[in-house]
């Protein structure tokens, strides 16, 4: 049984092995996160978040993001909202309407697309952003908690 996922620079992440060749995969266990919730950890030593899942007979890997950029919370956060619409049989990896960024996508999006408007907001009104983007995130993340509760 592989142990507990934990994040820092002790972690059991940051300590995970690189295999010799290929890809190695370490998976959440499920009373610490949802089934199929894990890190892939390659040759090079990159390591990313995934989620597997199975919709119908399909069964598919997902990149969820690489750590460290993404923290384990986060990506266990994010594995949690998927998990909803797999459980309706919705793929969230071919849906464009079931997938939710997580805030960070959200605010990266933004800066592609806006640099110059973000670039003349004063500090205030971008921390003010920031924070009704992580309420409207958190408030969508409640919403599917519910609606997955409800579906059971």
């Amino acid at each position: 049984m592989e142990p507990k996922l934990t994040d820092g620079p002790n972690g059991t992440i940051a300590k995970a092995e690189p295999p010799t060749k290929g890809q190695r995969f370490i998976f959440e266990n499920k009373h610490n996160g949802p089934t199929g919730f894990g890190i892939r950890v390659t040759a090079a030593g990159g390591k990313a978040f995934i989620m597997q899942y199975r919709v119908g007979k399909k069964e598919t890997r997902k990149t969820i993001g690489e750590w460290p950029t993404w923290s384990l919370s986060d990506a266990k956060h994010h594995a949690e909202k998927m998990k909803v619409f797999v459980s309706r049989g919705i793929d969230p990896n071919t849906s464009p309407d079931a997938y939710i960024p997580s805030s960070y996508e959200f605010i990266e999006r933004m800066n592609d697309s806006d640099k110059n408007k973000k670039a003349n907001m004063c500090i205030d009104e971008y921390n003010d952003l920031l924070n009704s983007i992580q309420l409207a995130t958190e408030r969508l993340s409640e919403l599917l908690f519910q609606i997955k509760k409800e579906a059971k």
